[in-house]
């Protein structure tokens, strides 16, 4: 998986790509892809097995098992292979049949990995242990940790595997948006906030819409402390709606409302207020 992925990997000089073990997990990587990773199964030099995402043009999340040759698969400028390289045993022989068994022609609706490490995990460990081994990887939980500037306030993130987390913050010199990985440690403290759904589904779906926008692939508009802030982001993971239960704490809605009757754009006004006075 992607947060596992950067904690144990080997990088495959391009002369040892003829000796590549058949069953092997391969990620690929490139400069210009920033974030971006596309994780896949190497079968033999002809055969790469990889999940596509796919946005339909009707907005809904879709994917589709690929297959193409490892020359074409890495010939994207200045691509990097790197092997990716599990915590645990598995047998590369069963890796490629499995790694087989998912090719067709079909696309199927649903909301994969925007990498295609799903998949390939689901390779490595086959389909009935899956479930199991995502639900021991702690993905999909939302956190918070108390930080304070010239008040207490709550920031916000998501798990995923490895002991990484995707959260949203701005710069400190502008509101342009920055969906950043960064290790679970580094939070100080952080609590769990719970949502009325936290099944493995739906936890899931959370880690992947958090890796949409760390990938770039759903844009969350530039970080708003009221409109569009790390909670807001958060929230979105892991239900699918826009919201911030400490902006509305802070303002309350009496204040909204009389803002919202003296300006157009109370929003923008209490944006201002926050960031002048509060932080």
């Amino acid at each position: 998986m992607y947060g596992e992925y950067f904690n144990s990997n080997r990088r495959i000089p391009e002369e040892e790509y003829e000796n590549i073990e058949p069953g092997t997990p391969i990620v690929l990587s490139n400069p210009s892809w920033g974030a971006f990773r596309q994780f896949a199964i190497f079968v033999n030099t002809e055969t790469i097995v990889y999940q596509k995402y796919i946005k339909l043009e009707d907005g809904r999340d879709a994917y589709q098992i690929q297959v193409m040759s490892l020359e074409n698969f890495t010939n994207y400028g200045e691509n990097v292979l790197f092997e990716y390289k599990p915590s645990f045993e598995y047998a590369t022989d069963t890796v490629v049949d499995n790694a087989l068994s998912f090719v067709d022609d079909n696309i199927y609706l649903g909301l994969r990995s925007v990498v295609g490490d799903d998949f390939v995990l689901e390779c490595l460990v086959g389909t009935e242990e899956f479930p199991y081994v995502l639900h021991s990887m702690n993905i999909g939980y939302h956190l918070s940790e108390e930080r304070r500037k010239l008040v207490k306030y709550q920031h916000h993130a998501i798990t995923i595997e490895g002991g990484w987390v995707i959260h949203f913050a701005s710069t400190d010199q502008s509101d342009k948006p920055v969906i950043t990985l960064q290790k679970n440690a580094k939070l100080h403290n952080p609590c769990l906030v719970t949502h009325d759904n936290e099944s493995l589904p739906s936890r899931l779906d959370a880690r992947n819409r958090a890796m949409l926008g760390l990938m770039g692939i759903v844009q969350f508009h530039n970080y708003n402390l009221v409109t569009n802030n790390c909670e807001h982001f958060a929230n979105w993971c892991k239900t699918g709606k826009h919201k911030s239960k400490q902006v509305y704490k802070a303002i309350g809605s009496t204040a909204w409302l009389a803002l919202s009757l003296i300006t157009k754009r109370p929003n923008a006004l209490v944006a201002k207020m926050i960031k002048d006075y509060l932080f």
